[in-house]
């Protein structure tokens, strides 16, 4: 039980068109759907719908998501961030997030948001399941495989939330 992979990135960016241009003639990534201002992307190797969120209008990061394992961890890491204290908690329900089902949000008083969820639609990989290529015969750029290969321990700004999904009765950090 927990989490089992930083799930997506959601970025603004100020030019669409130009980020569009990097995340697929640059890192390869697949555009994947497009609407209300975002575009979503994934890698050739990720099986759920999307990994990166781009979103017009400003620069920064909006969120980022992390998968769980059992739908009963959504509940745990709601009950040990309202533990902890220092953090606004909501469940999110399916359809807020595109393809992504029910969740909770953390939000850090550093305004930094953080999702867990458990399902997002599966769309399949490039390489397939039963007997896949190594690697897929057509990419272009880097041919980014996938997003999950971020940890929290990479993240430095994770600390807190690190804090809270280990130990919820440890004080927040300052």
């Amino acid at each position: 039980m927990g989490v089992l992979r930083m799930g997506y990135a959601h970025i603004r960016v100020t030019d669409m068109a130009e980020a569009k241009k990097h995340y697929v003639d640059s890192l390869g990534m697949k555009p994947m759907e497009e609407g209300d201002g975002k575009a979503y992307f994934k890698g050739w190797d990720e099986w759920d719908h999307h990994s990166v969120v781009l979103e017009e209008g400003g620069v920064g990061a909006v969120k980022f998501g992390f998968k769980v394992e059992k739908l009963e961890d959504l509940e745990r890491f709601e009950n040990q961030g309202k533990a902890f204290g220092d953090c606004v908690v909501e469940r999110f329900s399916k359809g807020d997030n595109l393809e992504v089902g029910d969740g909770v949000r953390f939000t850090t008083p550093g305004e930094h948001v953080i999702e867990i969820y458990h399902e997002m639609t599966l769309v399949g990989n490039d390489v397939g399941f039963h007997n896949p290529e190594a690697w897929p015969r057509h990419e272009y750029g880097m041919a980014v495989p996938a997003l999950d290969h971020a940890s929290n321990n990479q993240i430095l700004w994770m600390g807190g939330a690190r804090s809270l999904l280990n130990n919820p009765s440890a004080s927040p950090p300052r």
